[in-house]
């Protein structure tokens, strides 16, 4: 479900800073996730709505996230990926 709305924003002050345009979207999050946005958004004294909107910003002013580069390690084994199960095979165990 998709949906414009003009939201009128007030300023510190209580006067009309801006008129902004928000659109209605639906995202599927976990019960985990959910209940950490719900009491995050209390700890903050903001809306659920208010606090997602805020991280989102903030994720978008930080930029984007660097790509990784090749190679992302040093194995010093030229043929690892031909034999890479291998070399996995003991990764974890205890």
């Amino acid at each position: 479900m998709t949906g414009t709305i003009e939201v009128n924003k007030r300023g510190a002050l209580g006067d009309d800073t801006h008129l902004h345009s928000m659109h209605r979207t639906i995202t599927y999050l976990s019960d985990e996730i959910r209940l950490a946005i719900k009491e995050a958004a209390k700890i903050y004294g903001e809306s659920e709505a208010a606090f997602i909107r805020g991280a989102i910003e903030r994720a978008i002013a930080n930029g984007q996230p660097t790509r990784p580069r090749q190679p992302l390690f040093l194995s010093g084994d030229r043929k690892l990926a031909e034999h890479v199960e291998d070399a996995l095979a003991d990764l974890g165990a205890r």
